[in-house]
Order: structure tokens, then C-alpha cells, then sequence
């Protein structure tokens, strides 16, 4: 086994801040709920999947589906040891509500899933995206989809009725 490591200037050996492949914080939550948590992190590259939960169906004649929450799986970098300020939002059990945010403060806000009330126009944007981590890379950043379908596939994250979802696996110590 071999240890990654980086010699700075002085001589002073920087290593992997965790093993890589270490998930420091996976979250679902229950619908109805948030998730809330203050999670110190070293300096390194992640992996993030963070998504929102559900809106919920409207009803009147016949039903219609929510959109699902907003999404993000990409490769992230944060400088610096820090402590993240997380919510993972659960999706909706009733009619007409939107599901709950999912976000790291100052880095990336996921919007909540839409109530479908009559029609599905108001889906969820796109994340936003913060200064306090850098984007390495991008698989999906999308908002939320009418009918309510998961964009992770083979989940049910955020899709209408559906919890939210974040995932932080560290990868390496360097971009």
C-alpha cells in the first residue's frame, strides 16, 4: 500500500486528509423533516451528490405529480479544514406542499421540490452554486423534473413524495 503524499517548499510532507474513498456524511431524511447537522472537514477533493426532497401531489380532479427537488453529483474542493453547515431536506407527505431544501452554507443551495397544485410550472431551478467550494467537475446539475422523477438513477431521491438525499465521499488531497 502506498500513501499519496505532496512535499511542500519547506519539506513538509502533506498527506491524504482521510483514506480515499472514506464517506465522511450520507443523509436521507424523513419526509417532513430536515436533517441538520455542523460537520468538520479537512482541506481535499470530494465527491458531492446532494439533491432536495419531493413536492407533493395536488388533487382536485384526478392528481397531479410535484417535481422532483433540484440536483448536484460533481467533484468539489474545498481549500481549507472547515466546519459545513448542512440541511437535508425530506420531501412532502401531503397534497399541495413543497418538499424541503437541501444546502452547505456559502457553497451550494438545492431547491425543494414544487407542489404540483394544477400544473407543474414551477419546478424547481437549478442549483446554486456558492464560492465556498470550488467545482472540479460536473455529472448532473439540473433542476427538478415535472412528474417527478429522480435524476439519480436507480433512486427514488427527491422525486415527488420522495426525501432528499447528500452524499460527501473524500477522493483525494489535491485537485
Amino acid at each position: 500500500m502506498t500513501i499519496r503524499c505532496k512535499f511542500s517548499p519547506l519539506g513538509k510532507p502533506e498527506v491524504d486528509s482521510y483514506e480515499p474513498g472514506t464517506v465522511l456524511f450520507e443523509n436521507s431524511p424523513a419526509n417532513d423533516k430536515t436533517t441538520n447537522v455542523n460537520l468538520p472537514i479537512k482541506q481535499g477533493v470530494f465527491e458531492l451528490m446532494c439533491c432536495s426532497g419531493g413536492g407533493g401531489h395536488w388533487c382536485y380532479i384526478g392528481c397531479n405529480s410535484g417535481s422532483s427537488g433540484s440536483f448536484f453529483k460533481g467533484v468539489v474542493y474545498f481549500d481549507e479544514d472547515q466546519t459545513l453547515e448542512i440541511q437535508v431536506g425530506g420531501g412532502t407527505t401531503t397534497y399541495a406542499h413543497n418538499g424541503y431544501p437541501t444546502y452547505i452554507t456559502n457553497c451550494i443551495h438545492c431547491p425543494e421540490g414544487k407542489s404540483a397544485n394544477t400544473t407543474c410550472s414551477s419546478k424547481p431551478a437549478a442549483p446554486t452554486l456558492m464560492s465556498g467550494m470550488q467545482v472540479l467537475s460536473t455529472e448532473i446539475h439540473a433542476g427538478g423534473t415535472c412528474g417527478g422523477d429522480s435524476l439519480f438513477a436507480g433512486t427514488e431521491y427527491g422525486a415527488d413524495l420522495k426525501p432528499g438525499y447528500m452524499k460527501l465521499t473524500y477522493l483525494r488531497l489535491e485537485p
